[in-house]
């Protein structure tokens, strides 16, 4: 709607997608059901879709987090993903360091 009210059109756009991660994977108590992350995945991928929007970059799914820079002036993007086991890796030679191991 804001596209064509702007006197664009969708397909003029690029759209990049990032995240989806799994942020709390150990608190899922039923593994066959399907978790909050794949749905939302699912649905913007069904909303480019739909609109057809110009899916040009993506970074989804996965665990940990992402750090995303996006430069307003030209559009770049620029995304670091550090997955969980990463992160729980480098927590636990922190821990080992502060405690003189």
């Amino acid at each position: 709607r804001h596209a064509l009210a702007s006197g664009t059109l969708p397909e003029e756009y690029q759209v990049k997608l990032f995240g989806g991660g799994e942020m709390f994977p150990a608190q899922r108590q039923d593994q066959q059901m399907q978790n909050v992350a794949d749905r939302n995945i699912h649905a913007a991928l069904e909303l480019a879709d739909r609109h057809r929007l110009k899916l040009t970059a993506q970074d989804l799914g996965s665990t940990g987090h992402r750090n995303i820079i996006f430069d307003l002036w030209n559009g770049n993007v620029w995304v670091r993903h550090q997955p969980m086991e990463a992160i729980e890796k480098d927590a636990k030679q922190k821990n080992q360091r502060i405690a003189g191991r």
